[in-house]
This record gives structure tokens, C-alpha cells and sequence, in this order.
């Protein structure tokens, strides 16, 4: 038993390690303190070095072995889930273009120099290999849907070229979600092969990850996501696309709050269920409600997004893409 807690320390030693070495944040800082000086807070710490780090965790955990070492290693899921939020506005832009080519830095600009260079298959990996556990991948989705809408409030309909970077932040992090909810339901169903009830609990406590929304401070640039059971360590420091954020995100942020008072009395033993059909709807729903917190605050845009399709093309890019994507390049789940 004593080495097995010794091996668990190490795995969460190398986890914090990691952490602050892709974040710029010491593992256990509150991002929105600022009262260290060595820490400065409420911004995005990134560099061309920590960006190197990452591109190599990135690497190490998206690889073939990478389903194995997580299920082996299962006290780095949040540490590896806090790493991919950190980053997933250049998983976004590695997810772009056709393969490693016409990339999109309109809609997903760089935030600092020598950006993380995941490459699209890269990138595919990492988030197909996250979402087959259930916190990171709660982790990096709430980060992958509040990072959509700031780059919703970062592009008012006041241009063409900024309705185009919207549609493309809808889009691709409809891709984004499929590859890991695909993944996330491979994976329950693998595990509990043949127990429906405990494959719908798993899910069921997957699309919990909205409620993190009810618990998020933003300012910087950066979104402080607060983990359940909440200390300064168990904080998600996730990039926005602007230093100040607009409705999508504040609404988001607002509803989940009423949300969370709400549902305060229910009894926590009453354990939720989603089918993968479930599932999946409520993901269909999410990217909904983003694309209509900016039909909302853009009046004006509505009609182009018929237009031009949108909702298929929100759609599809989760049922369709995303999906596929991790089908046909993402990793497969960990069998025991």
C-alpha cells in the first residue's frame, strides 16, 4: 500500500510540475490574486517556452500509448484536463484549415509569440485521448465553451470578416466538443461494457461539466474555472479571446449561477443518467445556445445565418466532423 501512495504522489507531483510549467502558474496559485509578486495574476502567462512544453505533453499523451498512460496514470486527468484548457485556443486554431495548411488566424489569433503548434492530428490526439476521462474531459470542455463565446463577443456583427470568425468559432468548437463527447461515450461504453445504468451514470456525470460555469472569474484575458471541492489548486486557468468579455460569456456565466441555486436542495444522491443519445442532444443544445447568445446580441446577423446555413453547419461540425474525426483519427479507447 505504500507504494502504491507513493507511486499516486508522484503522479500528482509530475502533474503540478507540468502545470506550472505550460501554464506560467505555480499549480496551487489563485490566477486572480495577484498578491505574489512572483505571480503576477489576472493574465495569460504563456511563452514560446511553456508553449514547448506543451507541444511535448501534448505529443507524450496523444500518442498510441497515450489512452494507457492516462488510465495507469489516472491522477494527472486534471492536471492534463487544466494543461488542454490552458491551450485551447491553439488547439482550436490546430484544428483549422485542411490537415497543416490555410490555417485560421482571423477568428483564432495567437495571444502570445511562437504559439503551441499541436499540428491538426496532433491536436485530434490530445483532445481524443482527454475526453475518455471523465475529468478532463469536463475540464477542458467547460474551457472549449466559454472560450466560444469570447470569440462570439469578440466579433459584434459589425463586418463581414467578423460574422465569418464567428461562424468559425461555432464551428469549430462544435468540432472540438464531437471529438471529445465521441470520445467520452466510447469510452463509458467500454468500461462499463455491458452495464447500461453505470454507462449512463458516467455520462450523466459528464454533462455535468456546464455547472463549473456557475463558479467562473474572468479578467485578463483569462477565465479562473473553478473545480468541485474548489481550492486556489483546483483552479482551471483557461485563455478568452479578448481581455474583456461581452453578454455570451457573462450570460453563460449568470444562468449557471441561478442554475446552481436552483438546484442547491436537490438531493445529491439522486445520481443523473444520459444515454449517449442524451448525450449528445445536450451537446447539440449547448452549441444552440451559443449561436443564439449571438443571434441575440446581433439582431442583424440572423438572417445571413440562415443564409448561409448555419445551423446545419453548427451541427454538423459536432455530429458530423467532430465525431468522425475521432472515429477515424482519434485514438481508441483504453481497453483493460
Amino acid at each position: 500500500m505504500g507504494g502504491d501512495n507513493k507511486v499516486i504522489a508522484g503522479h500528482d507531483s509530475l502533474g503540478h510540475a507540468l502545470e506550472a510549467a505550460t501554464t506560467g502558474y505555480a499549480y496551487d496559485a489563485d490566477p486572480m490574486a495577484a498578491k505574489d509578486p512572483m505571480i503576477p495574476g489576472n493574465r495569460d502567462m504563456r511563452t514560446a517556452e511553456t508553449a514547448g512544453v506543451m507541444e511535448q505533453v501534448a505529443f507524450l499523451y496523444g500518442s498510441e500509448d497515450g489512452p494507457k498512460m492516462l488510465h495507469e496514470q489516472a491522477q494527472l486527468a486534471d492536471s492534463l484536463g487544466k494543461m488542454g484548457a490552458a491551450y485551447i485556443d491553439d488547439i482550436n486554431y490546430s484544428l483549422t484549415g485542411v490537415g497543416d495548411h490555410v490555417k485560421d488566424e482571423e477568428a483564432f489569433p495567437a495571444k502570445y509569440a511562437d504559439r503551441a503548434n499541436l499540428g491538426n492530428q496532433g491536436a485530434i490526439s490530445f483532445l481524443s485521448v482527454l475526453g475518455q476521462n471523465e475529468t478532463s474531459h469536463g475540464v477542458v470542455t467547460a474551457a472549449q465553451h466559454l472560450y466560444t463565446l469570447s470569440v462570439l463577443d469578440a466579433n459584434p456583427a459589425t463586418s463581414s470578416a467578423n460574422i465569418d470568425n464567428a461562424h468559425d468559432a461555432l464551428t469549430i468548437g462544435g468540432e472540438a466538443r464531437g471529438i471529445l463527447d465521441h470520445s467520452r461515450v466510447q469510452q463509458a461504453a467500454e468500461t462499463f461494457k455491458g452495464e447500461a445504468e453505470e454507462q449512463n451514470k458516467s455520462l450523466g456525470r459528464s454533462g455535468d461539466w456546464v455547472k463549473l460555469g456557475a463558479g467562473v472569474v474572468v479578467g485578463g484575458g483569462i477565465a479562473a474555472i473553478p473545480l468541485p471541492g474548489s481550492t486556489a489548486a483546483a483552479l482551471v486557468v483557461a485563455p478568452l479571446a479578448a481581455d474583456t468579455v461581452g453578454n455570451a460569456v457573462n450570460t453563460f456565466i449568470g444562468h449557471e449561477i441561478d442554475k446552481g441555486l436552483e438546484g442547491s436542495e436537490k438531493d445529491p444522491a439522486q445520481q443523473a443518467q444520459l444515454t449517449s443519445q442524451d448525450f449528445y442532444d445536450k451537446g447539440v443544445q449547448d452549441l444552440g445556445d451559443a449561436y443564439s447568445a449571438y443571434v441575440e446580441d446581433n439582431p442583424e446577423v440572423s438572417a445571413i445565418g440562415d443564409n448561409k446555413e448555419w445551423s446545419e453547419d453548427i451541427k454538423e461540425s459536432y455530429l458530423g466532423t467532430g465525431s468522425g474525426q475521432n472515429d477515424y483519427r482519434g485514438r481508441a479507447p483504453h481497453k483493460e
